[in-house]
This record gives structure tokens, C-alpha cells and sequence, in this order.
């Protein structure tokens, strides 16, 4: 079985597919942002396509795309068809 459907959904929102282009910026490393492809959203996070390799799960990154912008938590981050995907975690959540 893959590991995709392997992994336990442990979201406690529903996800909206969202299209469109998000920046995200390391808040740590003084470098341009990392844009990427918003591949779906909830009120807890949201999660993009892009190239970068090194994101790392508890990291914080400054973003925006077309829903908000604010910071974010890195939760996950795997490798997908020579791309990367990385789910986030809002943390300005009102």
C-alpha cells in the first residue's frame, strides 16, 4: 500500500482546491521568496507545490496567495514528481 494511503487524515477542517500562485519566505534565512502553486486551503493551513527542497516541519515562513497572507508553521514537507509539497499551518489565525 502507499505511504499516501497509509498516512492517517488528521485535518478537523475540510480542504478547499485552490489554484493560484503563493510566496512563502523562511523567516530565518535572508533569501527571495519560494513561489510555488496553492494546491488547497482550510481555515487551519493550506498546502503548495513548488521547488524548494528545504523546508523543514516546525520551520515559520512569512506567505500570501490568493486567499491571505500572514506567517505560517511548516508541518510537512515530501518530494512529489521531481517537485515538492509542503503543508502549512496558519498561525495567525484569528
Amino acid at each position: 500500500m502507499p505511504l499516501r494511503q497509509q498516512m492517517t487524515d488528521r485535518r478537523e477542517h475540510v480542504r478547499r482546491k485552490e489554484r493560484g500562485m503563493a510566496l512563502l519566505k523562511p523567516a530565518h534565512l535572508d533569501m527571495p521568496p519560494v513561489t510555488g502553486v496553492l494546491i488547497d486551503e482550510s481555515q487551519d493551513g493550506f498546502r503548495v507545490r513548488h521547488l524548494y527542497a528545504d523546508f523543514h516541519p516546525g520551520e515559520i515562513v512569512s506567505y500570501i496567495h490568493r486567499v491571505s497572507e500572514g506567517r505560517a508553521r511548516v508541518v510537512w514537507h515530501l518530494a512529489t514528481d521531481g517537485e515538492f509539497e509542503t503543508g502549512f499551518e496558519y498561525l495567525n489565525v484569528p
